[in-house]
């Protein structure tokens, strides 16, 4: 069984968590602890990676075929 873990706005949101539970049966939907604090991490590091110009994986999520450096800056 899958475990998806909803952080920051979709942790508030009843109707996503509901509407995930009938679209994906196999998976366990949880309201992570300090959902708020695991978004804010989770954007901090994908700021790291963009800013040390590092790749990331995405292949599992979205079936990119390589990893790629996400974002843009702009001054």
């Amino acid at each position: 069984r899958d475990l998806l873990l909803l952080c920051g706005g979709g942790a508030k949101n009843s109707f996503l968590a509901e509407r995930i539970k009938v679209m994906m049966p196999n998976t366990e939907v949880v309201i992570a602890a300090n959902a708020d604090s695991l978004e804010a991490m989770a954007f901090a590091w994908l700021a790291y990676k963009r800013i040390h110009r590092e790749p990331v994986d995405l292949k599992d999520v979205t079936g990119a075929g390589e990893n790629s450096v996400l974002g843009g800056l702009y001054e």
